[in-house]
């Protein structure tokens, strides 16, 4: 946009501001269920801003929340158990910081609506993408597929004022160009395009003119719901298991995560007593400290849940995002810093165990280059991993 014309736009801003009626978050219970198919339902979230929240709808059954749940309950013939996680107001960083932490595991779908206030607030684009590349990898972590959903088209929000539509939707553009190439490539993440408004009528809106109403949100749930079964068309089709049981297809960190580094020792041991020395080794993680200074640098997840190591249970800033017992164990986490992966390899060799620690790892922004300088450049990484395998080595002969 002509920079000329930018004085305009904060004065029809502000004017917004003050015309636009402020709607508040849908009533009722932020959790449902729909649908009375037989056998395991599938488990929905919706997670972000005052979209995700509902504004514009009496209920959450009317929002998007319950019209997904209903386009998916009939498109796979599963009941649905949804769920809502909404904030009005919400920005990425305030879905990455404090709402991804109230997150469980074992979700079948997590949609993420957000951008929005991020294109009001004029986030800068590194900083989007530095923390929606975070909150996917969490969502990733504990839902077998993630939907990033595209900005609301600010181009036809009948609410705004013509020059300030046009500003905010360049904004909005590219923010959701920077969410393209954040989704792409990754297993299990798709980013679906914003509601088409071409076909939808005049009541897409609420009254404010701003929000979509119980019939806009039906439309946008529609669009999902399609851009969901695309995917399903093409073979990745969602777990039929029982909560708890792991296709494979979940992964909480991509392939393409930088290599770190790779160390590994045989064990004069059975792989059981490696196994469970490994494993009780890494539950040592779990004490006041380590959380401590997880929650400093806004760690996720941020404390230990569930039973170490199943699938969905978690340390101080790791998830068990893959796990084969006694064969293979894989943590996956993220902080403000840097996002990661740390996987754990057991092999027989005849009568000893083969055990290989191998890390991943991407640091984002300059205090990140800064991090990877302290940890991985001085040697502390190396150290840490080739101690702990020697422990593990120790106790597991000993216990043998």
């Amino acid at each position: 946009m002509n920079p000329l014309l930018l004085p305009l736009v904060a004065i029809q801003g502000r004017w917004a501001r003050s015309r636009i009626e402020v709607l508040p978050e849908a009533g009722g219970p932020t959790s449902g269920s729909t649908g009375d198919a037989v056998g395991t339902p599938l488990r929905l979230v919706v997670i972000g801003e005052s979209t995700a929240a509902g504004c514009g709808a009496s209920t959450h059954e009317e929002a998007l929340s319950g019209a997904l749940a209903r386009a998916l309950s009939e498109r796979h013939d599963r009941s649905v158990q949804w769920t809502v996680h909404g904030r009005h107001g919400a920005t990425i960083r305030r879905v990455r910081y404090r709402m991804i932490p109230e997150l469980g595991a074992g979700v079948d779908v997590a949609v993420l609506l957000i951008g929005a206030n991020d294109v009001l607030k004029r986030t800068p684009i590194d900083l989007w993408r530095e923390d929606l590349a975070a909150v996917v990898e969490s969502l990733a972590t504990a839902a077998e597929r993630v939907v990033v959903a595209g900005i609301p088209p600010f181009a036809a929000f009948p609410s705004l004022p013509r020059l300030l539509r046009a500003y905010l939707a360049e904004r909005g553009r590219a923010l959701d160009d920077a969410a393209q190439d954040v989704c792409a490539h990754r297993k299990g993440v798709s980013w679906v395009g914003s509601v088409d408004l071409g076909d939808a009528g005049p009541d897409f809106f609420a009254r404010d003119g701003f929000h979509p109403s119980s019939v806009g949100y039906q439309h946008w749930a529609a669009g999902i719901d399609r851009g969901l079964g695309e995917r399903h068309d093409k073979g990745e089709a969602l777990n039929d298991g029982p909560p708890g049981v792991e296709t494979h297809q979940r992964q909480a960190a991509p392939e393409s995560l930088p290599f770190v580094d790779e160390h590994s020792v045989v064990i004069a041991a059975s792989v059981a007593d490696v196994w469970r020395t490994l494993t009780t080794r890494l539950t040592a993680w779990d004490n006041r400290l380590i959380t401590v200074y997880i929650g400093a640098i806004g760690g996720t997840p941020p404390r230990a849940r569930g039973s170490f190591p199943e699938l969905g249970s978690a340390l101080p800033g790791f998830a068990v995002s893959d796990v084969e017992h006694s064969r293979r164990l894989v943590l996956a986490g993220s902080h403000r810093f840097a996002r990661y992966r740390l996987s754990f390899l057991v092999q027989p060799q005849g009568d000893r165990t083969l055990i290989r620690a191998r890390s991943h790892s991407e640091f984002l922004g300059l205090i990140g280059r800064v991090y990877q300088a302290a940890v991985i450049g001085s040697g502390a990484h190396r150290t840490l991993m080739r101690r702990m395998l020697r422990s593990v080595s120790r106790d597991a002969t000993a216990d043998g």
